[in-house]
């Protein structure tokens, strides 16, 4: 992951894919996370790293899913190699891509992608949100298989389903990826316009709210949000722990420290089912509804961290 971390210097890769598909589209498209891409490209930021027992678990599993093929195929098998473009050579940064693993089989050059996924979706679903990065793949594997004497080639989407709870492994599915021309022409736009943005210095965010002040806050709240997150999560995982072994033992009190922890047995309530009563008595409710100021306020959408998709 470190070796991975410094390549962000000087080089645009197949994690970079949705920013450049986003320029190609509209060659207008700003945004803090394309500024910021932009200054650690230039080296004018140091790259921000991001990890917790999820990542941690997703690395172990690219590990294992090396391991394995490297067992079946000693000779042939590389973890991580880091491969640059030669034929797509823009002015101010070189075009790379780091695969997760690379091997020769049966005549065929194989580049394995694996995702390792703690949610409830289909493989047709991560293929499609990583459609971008995979084309991106594709796009340099053509200049890659070229250095060997007649053999083919093929990217394979390796997917991990897991149990958040007790990260067990539940399904692993294999999907091989076909190349599409449309979206590699796309990307290869992109980084035209990423390569001209760059050249006109044109990437700063021009607004209002674009201040020293505000994007140092924005780079704080950031901070804390994924690491509120991440508590959650082993909050939600510990309080299971304890609950299992209070309910399986009959223990009703637990005290550690300054606090207790008190089990409370499962049980049912009344609640008013306010959507029903709405339905059956309109004119009732809208004699008890009053209208109440409600002050301003901000939502944070964490994107990819609450998906719980780590490469």
């Amino acid at each position: 992951m470190d070796e991975i971390k410094l390549t962000r210097k000087g080089n645009i890769g197949s994690s970079d894919a949705n920013l450049i598909y986003k320029l190609a589209v509209d060659k207008n498209y700003r945004s803090l996370t394309l500024q910021d891409r932009i200054e650690v490209l230039l080296g004018k930021k140091v790259p921000s790293n991001f990890s917790n027992e999820y990542t941690d678990f997703g690395n172990k599993m690219e590990l294992e899913f090396y391991n394995q093929r490297l067992k079946e195929n000693p000779l042939f098998v590389i973890s991580n190699p880091l491969y640059k473009s030669e034929l797509i050579r823009p002015k101010h940064f070189s075009v790379i891509t780091h695969i997760d693993v690379e091997e020769i089989t049966n005549n065929t050059l194989i580049w394995y992608e694996c995702k390792t996924v703690f949610r409830d979706k289909t493989a047709e679903e991560i293929q499609n949100e990583y459609i971008y990065q995979l084309q991106w793949h594709h796009m340099l594997l053509e200049e890659r298989v070229k250095q060997f004497t007649d053999i083919g080639s093929k990217v394979i989407l390796v997917i991990y389903f897991i149990d958040k709870k007790d990260f067990s492994v539940i399904n692993i599915v294999n999907k091989e990826i076909s190349r599409d021309e449309t979206i590699i022409s796309t990307l290869k736009k992109g980084i035209d316009v990423l390569d001209e943005i760059i050249e006109n210095n044109s990437y700063s965010l021009n607004v209002e709210n674009s201040s020293d002040e505000i994007e140092q806050s924005l780079k704080e709240l950031l901070e804390v949000e994924l690491k509120i997150n991440e508590l959650k999560d082993k909050q939600t995982k510990l309080k299971e722990d304890v609950l299992n072994y209070m309910r399986t033992k009959n223990v009703k009190k637990l005290s550690k420290d300054n606090f207790d922890i008190v089990y409370t047995g499962k049980s049912t309530y009344k609640k008013l089912n306010t959507q029903k009563l709405k339905v059956d008595y309109p004119d009732l409710i809208s004699k008890y509804e009053e209208e109440v100021e409600k002050s301003d306020y901000i939502t944070i959408k964490m994107k990819n961290i609450d998906n719980c998709i780590y490469e």
